[in-house]
């Protein structure tokens, strides 16, 4: 049969002991006699007593002393203490109640009036468990709880935040009771919690009123995250002033897979109207008009630029996860261009194309060494998205004779297909330096590039009795670089003086001084001319 309750009677008299478990262990309680303070104190926290009926008059530790120490304990405080004391005197209860005693029973006792002064205290006690424990269990609900939950003042400061929000916004418990405006606070601490209450109590509603709204926060450690937050603003019952219950669900997920879904379908519109305006289905005009529809406004002068993609349209044997992760990669660099700030990206049908207004004052025409600045950052964006990878690039802009996005798109294709012509190894090639017309590079095998090629270089390639050809040409190529007859040497693996004989004999044949620029042009144009007829047939 369960006991009424736990009693425990602290008495340094034997007899007073005797009488009290006389009256009540017939009721059903499960009486604990202790016959010292100093004892009291110890079994308490092993017996747990619903209650303790305490004489207040003892050796050593007296019940004040004891009631204290019982009352400043958190284990202990909830307690109920009644003082059994013959004491009379007025000044005396008062310091019972000062140490923390919940009542008085009076010597001599009386069975009637101790059996109801147990029963009251122990149903009060068990209701306040009630109450503790249901605080208890919702405390943990919402600490254990999957989302953030947030209280706030009528000043919008952070009261209280679950363990989960904590470790969401990558918080401690402790920075809660600080006073951020305390001198000694740490300044970075400050400025975050001050940023975190504002970037909450952005959506406080009325009284009385619900306000949920998407907000996008930043961690302690930068990482940028989105909270789906639903706001109540509720009236604090102890100081009737109005403040705010908020719950926040993490969807970051969710919002990246928005935007990154959002970023798709921009970069497929860009890619479409690109290429379309590549390929003449549209106008220059219906160009410019899409872009600005998508807020890219683009304005004269153009610089387009065509960069090589690594292992680009398949050429080697791919696997769908390989192909995946080779798309992925172009996907970023398009994204990181874009984002940048760089111009308009898009991958073509030849590379990825970046298309970048230059701006100034005037309006007035850019030259191919202004135009070549346009691709710094460029290069900086692509060599940290490509790390090691080997990037050539192919770029012009616009001029007084050609606007068109078409025709800059085939010079820059020009430019990254058919190379330098002066100095090998470049990374950026200028259509401007081919050193040739459109028609001829785009047909070098026609007549006229035939005809160029003879005029230039004639006495060497068709002297049938001259086994040195390819030496003659690479000697040439060296010469007309530019570069110091010493480094052209050592670049060759010959003598200084080889090089000296070698240019006197191939400016003999061909009738030309090759320190002069016009001649050194057009031989220039020849080499590379002659390259692509040979490398074709």
């Amino acid at each position: 049969m369960q006991h009424a309750g736990t009693v425990m009677v602290v008495d340094d008299d034997p007899l007073n002991l005797e009488l009290l478990e006389a009256m009540l262990e017939p009721e059903g309680y499960n009486v604990v006699l202790i016959d010292s303070g100093d004892k009291c104190l110890q079994a308490v926290p092993q017996k747990k007593p619903d209650i303790i009926l305490l004489d207040a008059l003892m050796p050593k530790v007296d019940g004040f002393q004891v009631t204290k120490r019982l009352k400043t304990d958190e284990a202990t405080r909830k307690i109920p203490v009644v003082m059994v004391t013959s004491l009379s005197d007025l000044m005396d209860r008062v310091k019972a109640l000062e140490a923390g005693a919940d009542d008085f029973l009076s010597k001599p006792l009386m069975k009637i009036e101790v059996l109801a002064r147990v029963r009251s205290l122990i149903n009060v006690k068990r209701y306040d468990d009630l109450i503790m424990e249901s605080e208890k269990r919702f405390r943990n609900l919402v600490q254990d709880a999957n989302v953030i939950i947030v209280s706030m003042n009528d000043q919008g400061k952070i009261g209280f935040m679950n363990e989960y929000g904590l470790a969401f916004f990558e918080c401690i418990t402790e920075e809660l009771s600080e006073n951020l405006e305390d001198a000694d606070n740490e300044p970075k601490k400050m400025l975050y919690w001050e940023y975190l209450q504002k970037t909450i109590s952005e959506v406080k509603s009325k009284a009385g009123t619900h306000s949920r709204s998407t907000i996008e926060h930043t961690t302690r450690s930068g990482r940028r995250v989105w909270v789906d937050w639903t706001i109540r603003s509720v009236v604090d019952e102890k100081t009737g002033k109005m403040g705010s219950l908020c719950v926040g669900i993490d969807v970051t997920v969710t919002k990246r897979a928005q935007m990154d879904e959002l970023r798709r379908y921009e970069r497929r519109k860009v890619r479409d109207i690109l290429n379309d305006a590549i390929s003449q289905r549209i106008s220059q005009t219906e160009l410019l008009g899409m872009l600005q529809q998508m807020g890219l406004g683009l304005t004269l002068p153009y610089v387009l630029t065509l960069l090589s993609i690594p292992d680009y349209a398949g050429g080697i044997e791919q696997n769908g996860n390989d192909l995946m992760e080779w798309q992925f990669q172009i996907d970023y660099l398009v994204d990181s261009i874009r984002f940048s700030g760089l111009g308009i990206a898009s991958q073509s049908r030849d590379g990825i194309v970046v298309l970048q207004s230059w701006a100034n004052n005037r309006n007035q025409p850019i030259s191919a060494k202004t135009a070549k600045l346009a691709v710094n950052e460029l290069i900086k964006t692509v060599g940290r998205c490509w790390p090691g990878k080997e990037i050539k690039i192919g770029m012009t802009h616009s001029s007084d004779e050609i606007q068109n996005i078409s025709e800059l798109y085939e010079q820059a294709h020009g430019a990254l297909k058919f190379g330098e012509i002066f100095n090998s190894g470049q990374m950026v090639y200028h259509w401007s330096e081919l050193g040739c017309f459109q028609f001829v590079i785009k047909d070098f095998r026609s007549s006229l590039a035939r005809q160029f090629v003879q005029e230039h270089l004639g006495p060497i390639i068709n002297d049938s009795h001259n086994g040195n050809i390819a030496e003659e040409l690479t000697s040439l190529e060296a010469i007309i670089s530019g570069d110091s007859l010493q480094v052209i040497a050592d670049r060759l693996h010959v003598h200084r003086q080889t090089m000296v004989f070698r240019k006197r004999k191939i400016e003999e044949k061909l009738g030309e001084d090759l320190d002069k620029l016009v001649p050194r042009t057009d031989l220039a144009v020849a080499l590379k001319l002659y390259s692509l007829q040979y490398s074709s047939l």
